[in-house]
């Protein structure tokens, strides 16, 4: 029997679009969902919608999830990568050169005084490094904690937008040919792969799955703002970047209002 949502995908984002009000460093288990929010994925699953994480996050910060809502088994996770949260397969993965570190890290202290970065690694284990730590060379630091490939490197401001804005500047100039640098929070920046991204991984889900109609992805930052313009539908939370409202097709509800539950609501009236 033919349901409401057959052939619809929701690619959600997860901090300040499924979440609100939890710290960029904080366990995502320990972030406010809006109750509306489970509601609205299970009616939406119930009914043959699928919904799908697309996020900067790592597949394991995910997990708990799958215990929450009815969501797709595979998720848009690390900027690009396509993992299978229940038999832990990976689809696609995003990758730098090995010389990465060495050659545009090095470039990049060599220009500002470095205060925090974290890379993913081989394992997509967060290895993050501080300045103030006990292990203050980041090169020492990032040859014994980290396994090849890396995925990415992130910078973080500590609420520190114009120092986050310097080191972006400087990156975009020199490597936009290169690399995707993008900013997933005022004060956070993240570094990968020329063709990775949540847009990519969203298409390749997409031919996977088979029989797609409707394509609806719901960001609030920059690093949003590829999966948005791609979608049949782009959608912007209330308390998103002024950037990703331009290039959605519709602003919807805040993240603490239940952004996810007001676009379910939207797919359900016609709206979009």
């Amino acid at each position: 029997m033919k349901k409401k949502f057959d052939g619809v995908m929701i690619f959600s984002d997860f901090d300040n679009t499924l979440t609100f009000k939890g710290s960029m460093s904080g366990a995502c288990k320990n972030f406010n969902i809006n109750p509306n929010n489970y509601e609205a994925v299970k009616y939406f699953t119930q009914n043959g919608g699928k919904f799908v994480m697309a996020t900067g996050r790592n597949y394991d910060e995910l997990l708990f999830l799958l215990d929450k809502m009815p969501m797709y088994e595979v998720a848009v996770c690390t900027n690009g990568t396509l993992y299978n949260l229940k038999t832990n397969e990976e689809y696609l993965s995003v990758e730098l050169e090995d010389d990465f570190i060495e050659r545009v890290a090095k470039d990049l202290f060599n220009k500002f005084e470095v205060r925090h970065c974290r890379i993913v690694d081989g394992d997509y284990v967060n290895c993050e490094w501080h300045k103030n730590q006990e292990s203050t060379d980041f090169f020492q630091y990032a040859e014994t904690h980290n396994k090849k490939p890396y995925h990415k490197l992130t910078f973080w401001g500590d609420g520190d937008v114009e120092y986050i804005k310097n080191l972006y500047t400087y990156l975009k100039n020199k490597y936009k040919d290169e690399y995707t640098i993008e900013c997933s929070a005022p004060d956070f920046m993240e570094v990968y792969a020329k063709g990775g991204g949540k847009k990519n991984a969203i298409r390749q889900l997409v031919k996977m799955v088979g029989n797609v109609k409707k394509v609806v992805c719901v960001g609030d930052q920059e690093n949003d703002i590829p999966m948005l313009e791609i979608a049949d539908v782009g959608v912007c939370v209330a308390n998103g970047v002024q950037r990703a409202k331009d290039v959605a097709s519709i602003i919807c509800a805040s993240s603490e209002e239940g952004a996810i539950a007001d676009v379910v609501r939207m797919l359900d009236e016609g709206i979009i």
